[in-house]
């Protein structure tokens, strides 16, 4: 069931027609990022992600490639984060592209034991030229 909404949500994105974005578009992307991380699928995950996006998690590392994105989110995933959820505090739209300030949430397991965890990420979201719409740029903290 959450293979066919990801699928639902991700038609949905791709074939965004307006000429400007909306606040819709970027909380229909939280939904798919949201959907494709927790589904644990990996590969669909860093195709969410322009193809020079630039990815700065806490770790400070630097990712500028959609494998290094995958391996990042496939060794989180691995080691017991799940149920990631994402909420806009503030998003500023110009032509084509989103400004988005979010707070997160997810749950790591270790060792039997779940904890929450919160911080606060930015995205820059791209139109492609397809219509869809990609992170550019993320970090949190």
């Amino acid at each position: 069931m959450k293979l066919i909404n990801i699928l639902i949500l991700s038609l949905f994105v791709s074939t965004a027609s307006a000429t400007t974005a909306s606040e819709s578009e970027t909380w229909v992307n939280n939904k798919t990022w949201e959907m494709t991380f927790n589904s644990g699928d990996t590969q669909a995950l860093a195709a969410l992600y322009t193809e020079d996006a630039i990815v700065v998690p806490p770790s400070l590392e630097i990712l500028n490639t959609q494998e290094a994105i995958e391996s990042y989110w496939a060794k989180q995933i691995m080691t017991g984060t799940d149920n990631f959820r994402v909420q806009t505090i503030n998003v500023r739209i110009d032509g084509d592209l989103i400004y988005q300030t979010a707070v997160w949430v997810a749950t790591v397991t270790s060792n039997g034991v779940a904890t929450d965890l919160d911080g606060e990420m930015t995205n820059v979201i791209a139109r492609q030229e397809d219509g869809s719409w990609k992170i550019q740029l993320q970090s949190w903290n």
